[in-house]
């Protein structure tokens, strides 16, 4: 009995521990939009475009990675059946004539990426609601029922 108890305490335990490296290790790595990534411009100004980013993270469920590269804000959605969770970095860029949107996909945890074709799938999916949300705010006029869920 007391050998069963130790083996079920050291397995929790090692549980414990791999996870806290697993977050430390995808706290540092590095994130940038990639080259997996969709772009659109809007007519937003730079802060509306931010304000409808906060909107999007807000209503759509999506947390913020506090520890994004400077001039990028990183979505990270919540652990799956079969994955850790997509990190979706956002850059946004003031131009003439409003700001661009670059979004893009990666992997909490690269040994447990989706497969090319889901993160596609799920980056495509991100930028329609995305851009149904900015669409509501340029027109300032939308409500929640206009959003895509």
């Amino acid at each position: 009995m007391d050998t069963a108890v130790s083996a079920l305490l050291l397995c929790l335990a090692l549980s414990a521990l791999s996870l806290r490296l697993f977050e430390a290790r995808s706290r540092s790595r590095p994130v940038g939009v990639g080259t997996r990534s969709r772009s659109w411009t809007s007519p937003l100004t730079a802060i509306q475009a931010a304000l409808a980013l906060m909107t999007v993270s807000q209503r759509l469920g999506y947390s913020v990675d506090p520890d994004a590269q400077p001039g990028i804000t990183v979505l990270a959605d919540s652990v799956q059946a079969g994955s850790y969770g997509q990190l979706f970095p956002v850059s946004l860029t003031a131009t003439g004539g409003g700001t661009r949107v670059q979004v893009g996909i990666s992997a909490k945890d690269p040994a447990c990426a989706l497969t090319e074709a889901v993160q596609e799938r799920r980056l495509e999916d991100l930028v329609r609601r995305m851009r149904a949300i900015f669409v509501a705010a340029e027109d300032d006029t939308g409500t929640d029922s206009d959003i895509p869920r």
